[in-house]
């Protein structure tokens, strides 16, 4: 909603995430189905745009706070892949600072 994304294509997602079942597999035996209510399904095929769109408000944050790493004016501070974040700057006081904006955007988007 933030990103002016049409109220159809939300209410298809939402409704495609409705009916997101899945189960846990375990030596070929499959245990109990339950609904996806949360998160991003690992292996979809929409997961990584989502992810990208999740995630791109924290590296704005860490943009916005002024540490991490520059290169020629691109900021390379917060490097993020599947799911993995790389946090990059040359002193342990501005890492610091930039595990607590990780900290605070965790606590506030959940």
């Amino acid at each position: 909603m933030d990103r002016n994304l049409p109220r159809n294509f939300i209410g298809v997602l939402l409704d495609w995430l409705l009916k997101s079942f899945v189960c846990v597999r375990w030596g070929g035996i499959l245990f109990f189905w339950y609904c996806i209510t949360a998160g991003i399904r690992q292996g979809g095929i929409l997961s990584p745009v989502l992810f990208a769109i999740y995630m791109d408000t924290l590296i704005k944050r860490l943009r916005s706070s002024g540490f991490g790493c520059k290169v020629v004016d691109k900021y390379y501070g917060c490097l993020v892949y599947a799911d993995d974040i790389l946090l990059l700057y040359y002193t342990a006081n501005a890492m610091r600072v930039m595990l607590e904006i990780c900290d605070e955007f965790a606590f506030i988007i959940d």
